[in-house]
């Protein structure tokens, strides 16, 4: 697929992602909407300075060639980053899947999970929704929560440090 085509989709995808986000109703992240956040972290992941300064210069180096999608690995940090500044565990749930982290809402059992495009393959592209991926995608039915936040205070500080980093660079802190 060429790279206009997949941007295309990921852009329509972030569409879909901010309209799921006014389902939580008036949820803010300081003066900014959660539809507003949505984008604002979708539009940074697509910047290489941003994986470059949220990683390290060796995990530049070492994985971002190989991305398929712009959001392609910021999976925890940038759920830790809606989490940290919406209400944390009043509001959410951290969850995991072995190698994916995505948000689960208190209120109802479905996830929300800004990220999930970096799985979504190209020849799915065409048709392939939020709602769709999320009601079929295996990994959403065999989850735990991330019990090392808060528990692990290295953990929780390297990930609450990356998404910092993450949220200047999508122009929000």
């Amino acid at each position: 697929m060429k790279d206009n085509n997949k941007l295309s989709y990921y852009d329509r995808a972030t569409r879909e992602l901010m309209e799921r986000a006014n389902d939580y109703n008036g949820m803010m992240v300081g003066n900014y909407t959660l539809p507003y956040v949505v984008a604002a972290l979708r539009e940074a992941f697509k910047q290489k300075l941003t994986y470059k300064k949220v990683f390290s210069d060796d995990d530049f180096y070492r994985y971002y060639p190989s991305k398929q999608d712009p959001a392609q690995d910021f999976c925890l940090i940038s759920s830790y980053y809606i989490y940290a500044r919406t209400g944390a565990d009043k509001v959410w749930d951290i969850r995991r899947s072995g190698y994916h982290w995505w948000l689960q809402f208190k209120g109802w059992s479905e996830p929300f999970d800004i990220t999930f495009t970096q799985f979504v393959e190209p020849h799915q592209r065409a048709h392939m929704t939020y709602d769709y991926f999320i009601k079929h995608w295996e990994p959403y039915t065999n989850w735990g929560i991330e019990r090392r936040i808060p528990t692990d205070t290295d953990f929780t500080e390297d990930v609450a440090r990356r998404a910092s980093i993450l949220g200047k660079y999508a122009g929000l802190e």
